[in-house]
């Protein structure tokens, strides 16, 4: 009864293949190396020094050598290694003859080196090796083949595209591929940065004037600086200018962000329509590592809400706090040709115990003879009552007034005394002759 030698065979692909089998070796006669998903050995022979080997272009949708049945190829990889360094190039071309290179890796002496899958877009493709400068005592090159899948060639708009590729099918007009896409993305991440920087810069000048105003300027004598620059309130309103600056960057980051979000998202659905054939897991494919930056993005976002909020009620603090010190010094009467009585609007002591008052006399007609006095008032009957009158004032002067605990008292200029919580000045005309004046105050 004849005997059969020739039985089925099944490849990566669960194509059934003939090969011979061997009795004494227990195996199929047939090359492994055969299979296309398992590894084909493209040259052993060494090379020179700087010398160079280069497959013959290989038909992607027609390949030969690579399996039996031939299956169109969707992506490749190469495994090198070779006594001394060397690079090799994973390339492909559309007309087998001008080619550009998908993958350019780094060989280092005696490693085995990966090239990893690459995915090929164009018609033709080959590997490509190029030596050092020192001749090569061994070397050997393996190709390893994928077949073409929907994920292997996946589409956006119509166009198939490379990540990370210099070229893009649909370049010319580039809107709406991956490329073009993620181009605009990067530059927009830059943008942020940009942001960032800014908003750190005013992080650190709110800083700087922090810490002048906790190191220094909280003293009683900065009541002093009428000037103004390097006052309590003039720190807090160069604080709240810088806060709301922040506040006004934190926004055009929010609407970065947003169109980065819909870019992101345009991304997502355009790529996400197909299949991935190189992480059926989904975890290091393109869809999943989109997802995960939708959804950092997503999270930065929520993040910038939170400290846009925190900044509302940090500026409504300072607002506070800036009211509040404002009434350390400030002006009674803005300078004016007066001929009457007058009484200043009533002035709250933010906790103040003493008081400097000026009134300033710039411009006489005739005789006039004004007096000026600091007045409390009586929070039961609403009534004012005299802490310190000064002397007649007749002619052009800058007079100054003191109520204070700790100071030694002089008749008409200076009281032993504490300012209560309301309090008020008034400058009493002893006639209707003209006279120019400003009064003003700082609180110690």
């Amino acid at each position: 009864m004849p005997a059969f030698n020739q039985q089925l065979n099944t490849d990566l692909d669960g194509v059934k293949t003939t090969a011979a089998y061997s009795e004494a070796q227990k195996q199929w006669a047939a090359l492994i190396a055969a299979l296309g998903d398992i590894g084909i050995v493209l040259t052993t022979t060494t090379l020179a020094a700087s010398g160079e080997y280069a497959q013959t272009a290989v038909d992607a949708l027609a390949p030969t050598g690579i399996t039996k049945p031939s299956f169109p190829v969707g992506r490749v990889r190469g495994l090198a290694h070779a006594s001394h360094a060397g690079t090799l190039y994973v390339e492909e071309s559309e007309n087998g003859s001008s080619w550009t290179a998908a993958k350019t890796v780094s060989v280092s002496a005696n490693t085995t080196t990966d090239s990893g899958w690459v995915t090929i877009v164009k018609r033709y493709y080959r590997f490509r090796y190029v030596n050092g400068a020192t001749p090569q005592t061994s070397f050997i090159l393996v190709q390893q083949a994928d077949n073409l899948t929907s994920g292997a060639t996946s589409s956006v708009d119509g166009a198939h595209v490379t990540i990370g590729a210099t070229t893009d099918a649909e370049a010319a007009t580039g809107n709406g591929s991956i490329i073009a896409v993620l181009k605009n993305l990067r530059t927009r991440i830059g943008n942020l940065e940009t942001y960032l920087d800014t908003v750190e810069s005013l992080l650190t000048s709110i800083g700087n004037n922090t810490d002048t105003l906790e190191s220094g300027n909280g003293v009683p004598s900065d009541a002093e600086a009428v000037s103004g620059d390097g006052s309590q309130v003039a720190i807090l309103k160069n604080l709240r200018t810088r806060l709301g600056n922040i506040e006004t960057y934190t926004d055009q980051l929010e609407a970065k962000l947003d169109i980065l979000i819909a870019q992101t998202d345009g991304l997502e659905a355009g790529v996400g329509a197909q299949a991935d054939a190189e992480a059926p897991s989904g975890n290091g494919s393109q869809i999943a590592i989109l997802k995960n930056l939708r959804t950092r993005i997503g999270n930065l976002e929520a993040y910038l809400d939170s400290v846009e909020a925190k900044l509302d009620t940090l500026i409504s603090q300072t607002d506070n706090l800036e009211t509040f010190l404002e009434g350390l010094e400030g002006i009674l009467l803005a300078s004016a040709a007066r001929t009457a009585t007058i009484n200043s609007p009533d002035v709250v002591n933010g906790r103040r115990n003493g008081i400097h008052v000026v009134l300033d006399v710039t411009a006489i007609d005739t005789a006039p003879s004004i007096t000026l006095k600091i007045e409390g008032k009586d929070p039961a009957s609403g009534k004012y009552y005299t802490i310190l009158e000064g002397a007649a004032v007749t002619a052009v002067s800058t007079n100054v007034y003191k109520v204070f605990s700790a100071a030694t008292a002089a008749a008409n200029a200076v009281a032993n005394d504490i300012i209560p919580k309301t309090w008020r000045v008034t400058v009493t005309h002893a006639n209707a002759n003209p006279i120019t004046y400003s009064v003003g105050y700082s609180l110690v």
